[in-house]
């Protein structure tokens, strides 16, 4: 019987875990898009800003 009980524990755990690590793995990547965009607008900033100073 504590053995059963034991094993179905474990199992809800292990079900908790695996949503709480999936919802981990999805905030990342999205966060990590962001990061990624705000990265790109500074990049272009730069460039463009570099191109008016050297075109001119």
């Amino acid at each position: 019987m504590k053995r059963g009980k034991e094993r179905k524990g474990n199992k809800n755990n292990i079900y908790i875990y695996n949503i709480f690590y999936y919802n981990l793995t999805k905030k990342s990547i999205i966060h990590f898009i962001n990061i990624y965009k705000i990265l790109l607008t500074i990049i272009n900033n730069l460039l463009y800003k570099m191109y008016i100073h050297f075109s001119f």
